[in-house]
């Protein structure tokens, strides 16, 4: 997955944050309020792997073209 250097530390900051809350609202009792950020949690995983899986077969791609120019 390539992703910017200073995009993955804003990423990587929001979720410790967004567990941090969740953490933090589990330990006062708000069941309901600490699970409230699981369904973003969730869509920054799918697309993740969904953007790994596409940057896999673009160098699966790019390998076919070196090998069918090779004399």
């Amino acid at each position: 997955m390539n992703i910017s250097k200073p995009a993955a530390t804003v990423l990587l900051i929001f979720v410790v944050l967004i567990l941090a809350h969740s953490a933090y609202s589990l330990f006062q009792g708000n069941f309901r309020q600490a699970t409230f950020m699981l369904p973003l949690l969730v869509v920054f995983y799918v697309f993740g792997i969904a953007r790994q899986r596409h940057d896999a077969e673009d160098d699966d791609e790019d390998s076919d073209f070196d090998d069918d120019e090779q004399p």
